[in-house]
């Protein structure tokens, strides 16, 4: 059936009170644990209904009784079942439910309001007077489960056997129960109810209260003038508050003054030459961009914000209530009455430059960073006047930084000096500064005769002052090489072992040698890889005199004469007597010889020649091997021959002999092999003349026996073919 609609809003309250909760039976089911807190009483409302069901969200339940009574808790949500059955459910709880609130309407006339008043007046009977609404305890026979729906099509027809009251008499009934109160407001202005449901701002507002409700309205704006109209109990007049009791539909009126017109507000163009933006909030709301008019009156801030880079430096220019913004306070307050006007003036700070550059030495190199009050590091650029700048050298893994130089402007040599690798100013001019890497250095100081040798490679068979660069960090490892080497002084090293210096910073070592003996160059010394056609024998003999033998592709022969040698500066003097083309070749010009014994008894001797490095020997000797070495024989075959065999370790030979009055000066090489009772075979493979040495036979290669037995530094050669006995002493050692 078709309803009228009523254009009302229906919005209840009343004061809340403490009462007991409802333990009574109905269909509401049995009643929860009772909370800790003492629930709060409300009331069902078409008249008051007996006899629903309710339940809470915090579990209380029950039936409501004769006035129409539930329990809740504050914050609670409800439902109210008629007969077990659902009629309306998620109700916020509050001290006054109505069939309105129930069914989620706004108006009497709404058909799901109409269509419940219905239902609850056909099971209970129309009430006389303030009476409830008392439901049976029972439902009647054939009550549909579950209940139709509120405001469906032919509801009054959907209960079997059951013959609902007509739609006018629930109209009336709801009538009587509920009234309309009706606020017009003339001009503008805002009138608010106490119970909720009128907040009216403009024109006609009504709300649908239980009848007999007390009302307070309240207007608030500019200039109320009066209250007027209303109906009965619910009428008001007067500029105070209005208090009705709404027995009755009513319509009361609240008049306020004609608004003057708005007020503009007028944002000037920035003013400086920076950039930024200006806000508004109006009635302390949100900021937003500024209207270009506002309601008179409007309390108004502006805010004006400064855009990265640049400053708000203040308000100018104002007009109107734009006046008072004269000021470098970011947010203005103002009450807006007048059309006003204001400017909001940004600018770009004042630079300066800041530049620096990088000095490096010895393969060194850095990187200079700028902080500008207190931010990130990063490259030197400019900065405005006044910022507290702090400068950073920072050195790569391989180097030090060593210093600031050349400073300018705030970059003096008081602000940045030393070694400090930061240097800190505030800036108020064009600064420039260099920052100096490098990388450290290794110095090493001779003192003595000797040689010192870096790994890694810088220090080079260094003999008096060197230096050499290397990475930061780097772990040098420093040798000394001489005959009688004292030992180690400077960075951290001491002894005579190898000297390691981790290099941090620009350290010297010092290797000090002692004094050389004169005796250290006598004996054998090899020149040459010892294979045939590679192979020199120099032996230099204590009584001043040396012997020579060369095996060479067209160098075959040996040399002979005497010597003397300078420990000290090296000097070597060679006076020739023989020379067949020996290693030391007289005939090829060596004019300034010198000669340097390293190493002590790992026995290394370097030949020069006007300073240029002409050969490297290494000592005869083998510790395990008594044979090795050089050794003279005197007197050979008669008539002062001098003959000098040397043994070496792979069981190589060579003899250079000297002229006698039959045989010329010659050498011969070859293999030997001796066996543990001394017996020794020598097989020679080249000779060159002489007395023969080993063999005198023409044809080679030639061998020849003979028993060799060592004692001490005495060699004993038995020719058991002549029978020749000869002795020969140990050169050196």
């Amino acid at each position: 059936m078709k309803r009228g609609m009523m254009n009302a809003v229906f919005i209840v309250g009343a004061a809340m009170w403490l009462a007991g909760c409802s333990s009574g039976g109905g269909d509401g089911g049995s009643s929860g644990a009772p909370p800790a807190a003492v629930p709060l009483a409300g009331v069902f409302v078409d008249s008051p209904v007996q006899g629903l069901g309710y339940t809470t969200s915090t579990g209380l339940s029950g039936t409501t009784d004769a006035a129409g009574s539930f329990g809740y808790n504050s914050g609670d949500t409800m439902s109210f079942t008629l007969y077990g059955r659902t009629i309306c459910s998620g109700i916020p709880a509050a001290p006054v439910i109505t069939a309105l609130s129930c069914a989620g309407a706004t108006s009497l006339a709404d058909a799901r309001v109409v269509d419940l008043s219905q239902l609850l007046l056909t099971l209970g009977g129309v009430p006389v007077g303030s009476n409830p609404i008392v439901l049976p305890s029972a439902a009647p026979p054939s009550f549909p489960a579950p209940l139709p729906t509120l405001g469906a099509p032919g509801f009054d027809t959907l209960f079997p056997g059951l013959t609902l009251v007509p739609e006018a008499t629930a109209t009336t009934h709801l009538g009587s129960s509920f009234k309309t109160l009706a606020v017009t407001l003339v001009n503008s202005g805002t009138v608010s109810s106490n119970p909720a449901g009128i907040n009216c701002t403009a024109g006609t507002c009504t709300a649908v209260f239980q009848t007999g409700t007390v009302v307070t309205l309240t207007a608030t704006g500019t200039g109320f003038t009066d209250w007027s109209g209303g109906t009965g109990s619910a009428a008001c007049t007067g500029a105070g508050t209005c208090v009705v009791t709404v027995n009755a539909d009513s319509t009361i009126t609240a008049t306020f003054p004609v608004a003057p017109p708005p007020a503009t507000l007028n944002i000037l163009p920035n003013g400086g030459t920076g950039t930024g933006t200006v806000a508004c909030s109006a009635n302390s709301g949100a900021f937003g961009a500024c209207a270009t008019s506002y309601p008179n009156p409007t309390p108004l801030v502006i805010r004006a914000t400064a855009n990265s880079g640049s400053t708000f430096t203040g308000w100018t220019d104002g007009t109107g209530n734009g006046v008072s913004c004269n000021s470098t306070a970011v947010d203005c307050a103002i009450t807006l009455t007048a059309n006003s006007a204001i400017r909001a003036n940004f600018t770009l700070p004042v630079m300066n430059s800041v530049t620096s550059s990088t000095a490096t030495a010895n393969g060194g190199g850095g990187s200079v960073t700028c902080s500008a009050n207190g931010g990130a590091a990063a490259a030197c650029g400019s900065y405005p006047v006044g910022s507290a700048i702090v400068m950073t050298a920072s050195p790569n893994a391989q180097s030090n930084f060593t210093g600031w130089s050349g400073g300018s402007g705030n970059a003096s040599v008081v602000a940045c000096n030393g070694t400090t690798g930061t240097c800190n100013f505030t800036l108020t001019a064009n600064t420039n500064i260099t920052a100096n890497f490098t990388r450290p250095t290794l110095s090493v100081t001779v003192v003595g005769t000797g040689t010192v040798n870096s790994n890694p490679a810088g220090i080079n068979t260094c003999t008096s002052n060197c230096t050499a660069p290397f990475d930061r960090g780097t772990a040098v490892t420093l040798t000394a090489s001489g005959a009688n080497f004292t030992g180690w002084s400077g960075g951290g090293c001491s002894g005579t072992g190898t000297c390691v210096v981790t290099l941090n910073a620009n350290t010297t070592v010092t290797a000090t040698f002692g004094p050389v003996a004169v005796s250290a160059i006598v004996g054998g010394w090899q020149i040459g890889s010892g294979a045939t056609n590679d192979l020199s024998v120099v032996t230099f003999m204590a009584d001043g005199t040396f012997v020579g033998a060369e095996d060479s592709d067209t160098l075959d022969g040996i040399e002979r004469g005497t010597y003397t040698w300078d420990p000290t500066t090296g000097a070597l003097a060679v006076s020739l007597t023989v020379d067949t083309n020996g290693p030391a070749n007289g005939a090829s010009g060596l004019s300034a010889l010198s000669a340097t014994v390293t190493g002590g008894t790992l026995e290394t001797l370097t030949l020069f020649n006007a300073g240029s490095l002409i050969a490297t020997a290494s000592r005869i000797t083998d510790a395990a091997n008594p044979l090795v070495g050089s050794w003279r024989f005197n007197d050979v075959g008669g008539a002062g021959t001098v003959l000098v065999l040397t043994l070496f370790s792979d069981g190589k030979f060579v003899v250079a002999s000297q002229e006698t009055p039959f045989f010329p000066d010659g050498m011969e090489r070859g293999t030997y092999v001796r066996a543990a009772n001394g017996d020794s075979t020598f097989t020679v493979t080249l000779d060159t003349g002489g007395i023969g040495g080993i063999t005198d036979s023409l044809t080679l290669p030639a061998v020849e026996a003979f028993n060799i037995q060592v004692s001490g530094n005495t060699m004993t050669v038995n020719d058991p073919s002549e029978p020749v006995v000869v002795m020969g002493t140990r050169v050196g050692m």
